[in-house]
């Protein structure tokens, strides 16, 4: 599948597997074209309308309930930053940190039921792992 979210194209790949593969351009979740600062929202919300639900879906059908890898992924991220939104906030005295390398990767555990019944904490997670790269807790 793959379409428009907000003028720039993503796309999702269904493998045989069971493996679910999103590629989506990042530029749209920054601040401005100028700033390279994340925005967590447009992050948890690509995350909740296009990565999890499809995944959750695509597992449903397939009949995964167990076990699930999730890997975010992002290239080409070297000297981004995220900026601050509730409930994350940086160390006052360190400030927010910019990514220092090209690719920011980790991979966070799930399950199908999990995603397809709790996906808000699974998507609490990711959020925090990622915001955390930034310097930035809860």
């Amino acid at each position: 599948m793959a379409g428009p979210y907000n003028g720039r194209l993503f796309e999702v790949r269904l493998f045989h597997s069971s493996a679910v593969s999103w590629t989506f351009d990042l530029s749209r979740l920054f601040v401005s074209e100028r700033t390279a600062a994340l925005l967590p929202a447009s992050v948890e919300n690509f995350l909740r309308l296009y990565g999890l639900r499809v995944g959750s879906k695509a597992f449903e059908f397939l009949g995964v309930g167990g076990p699930v890898t999730i890997r975010l992924v992002l290239h080409h991220v070297k000297g981004l930053e995220a900026a601050e939104r509730s409930p994350w906030r940086a160390d006052y005295s360190a400030g927010r940190s910019t990514w220092e390398k090209d690719v920011l990767s980790f991979e966070e555990e799930s399950s199908g039921g999990e995603l397809r019944f709790n996906v808000e904490a699974v998507i609490a997670r990711l959020m925090d792992r990622l915001m955390s790269a930034f310097g930035m807790w809860r």
